[in-house]
């Protein structure tokens, strides 16, 4: 089965070229309205970090395309 390059006019496919470990990026899926900020990628998952009083919430994102920020 042959692989579909996702485009878009400034994204870089995911599926395609990875960002570098620790490497802040914004990220999208496909049909979504605009790209997150400040999405750090850890271990091959793209997360984010929010403190809260005591404790540290993890978000992990499923993405299509990202940027460097």
């Amino acid at each position: 089965m042959k692989k579909i390059k996702i485009t878009d006019k400034n994204g870089i496919d995911y599926l395609f070229k990875k960002p570098l470990e620790g490497q802040i990026c914004q990220t999208k899926t496909i049909g979504g309205g605009g790209y997150n900020g400040k999405v750090k990628y850890t271990n091959g998952n793209f997360e984010t970090y929010v403190y809260c009083s005591n404790r540290l919430e993890i978000t992990r994102w499923r993405v299509d395309l990202w940027l460097p920020f």
